[in-house]
């Protein structure tokens, strides 16, 4: 096969393998996969193509049909697609400041964490990142996987705790993660 399977994203339907790969289309173009009609999370489906370089899966943005069972994604070009299911979890890391941390007021200008989904992507909007036990309003950059809040004021002197918490498209939870740190 030209495709790979991968573990927690497994094959619900057939592979189609359009030709000739790579050469972009004159026009966009649209595929429909049909998967079983006894599937009832349809929010884990996704279609996906394989990236033969790489050598892994990427989501596509789809639409769901539910009267055909089926999933529905604007294409560019021929490639190998296919549906999935993404029951992979995505992961947290990275917290800045790092957990145990004693740090300089004045060198604790933002708050980060690293967030990465090797399924569906990333739901920006399921990211909480709090400080103290209160939400902070940052933003996530997908290119860089990461999630940060630019600090506005020094944080105060003492012991600080910051939480962060995430979903996935497909809906599936991260391990929250916890960093306490002090501020000197």
């Amino acid at each position: 096969t030209s495709y790979q399977a991968t573990e927690g994203l497994p094959l619900i339907s057939e592979v189609y393998d359009f030709r000739p790969a790579g050469c972009p289309l004159e026009k966009k173009g649209s595929i429909r996969i049909q998967y079983p009609a006894e599937i009832k999370d349809v929010k884990k489906l996704g279609i996906y193509w394989w990236d033969a370089i790489k050598q892994r899966w990427y989501f596509m943005d789809d639409r769901v049909e539910t009267k055909t069972s089926s999933l529905s994604a604007d294409i560019i070009y021929p490639s190998i697609y296919a549906i999935l299911q993404d029951t992979l979890h995505p992961v947290i890391s990275d917290l800045r400041p790092e957990h145990n941390a004693n740090v300089a007021a004045k060198d604790v200008t933002e708050l980060s964490a690293i967030i990465r989904d090797a399924g569906k992507g990333v739901d920006e909007n399921s990211i909480v990142m709090s400080l103290d036990g209160k939400p902070v309003d940052g933003e996530y950059d997908p290119d860089r996987n990461k999630f940060s809040f630019p600090l506005t004021k020094v944080l105060s002197a003492g012991k600080h705790t910051l939480t962060v918490q995430a979903k996935d498209k497909a809906g599936n939870s991260a391990k929250t993660r916890t960093a306490t740190f002090v501020v000197k």
